[in-house]
């Protein structure tokens, strides 16, 4: 008879192994699709000229950018999930459950917060302004960042 060193609650069994892995693929994939695919800007110098004095009436310059909050949700959710499936390793159906609901909000919280960003920046920020007026917009907070810049 061969011994057997038994399973403790921190020692992955063969199927929950593969579904920590899983977790944690699916969360640096998200996170990484998030960051390359939530950025953008757009400039516009309405008026195009320069006036008397030589210098131009204005320009609007808006930078879209990944929102840090996005990116702490995310490790947030991977660690609370990660933890729950370390103290309920004994029941191997409860852990999968806990790591593919886990997996599935990491997702749908990257594919929630690229749209916020892609439906925002199709609203076009910038089509309103005229040179001299303040800009105003509603931000796509907290799903992204956005950097505006007027120079006269």
């Amino acid at each position: 008879m061969v011994p057997t060193q038994p399973q403790t609650a921190l020692a992955p069994t063969s199927t929950e192994s593969p579904r920590r892995r899983r977790l944690v693929v699916v969360t640096a994939i998200s996170a990484a699709a998030y960051a390359v695919f939530s950025q953008a800007s757009m400039g516009r110098c309405p008026g195009g000229g320069s006036d008397a004095t030589g210098l131009g009436e204005g320009c609007i310059s808006v930078t879209l950018s990944p929102s840090p909050l996005v990116f702490l949700a995310m490790a947030s959710i991977l660690l609370v999930a990660l933890a729950r499936i370390a103290r309920r390793a004994s029941d191997a159906s409860v852990a999968e459950r806990l790591g593919d609901r886990a997996a599935a909000a990491i997702g749908l919280l990257a594919v929630v917060s690229l749209a916020v960003c892609y439906l925002w920046w199709a609203t076009d920020p910038t089509a309103g302004w005229s040179p001299g007026e303040p800009f105003s917009t509603l931000l796509p907070f907290p799903f992204a960042s956005v950097d505006i810049e007027i120079t006269r």
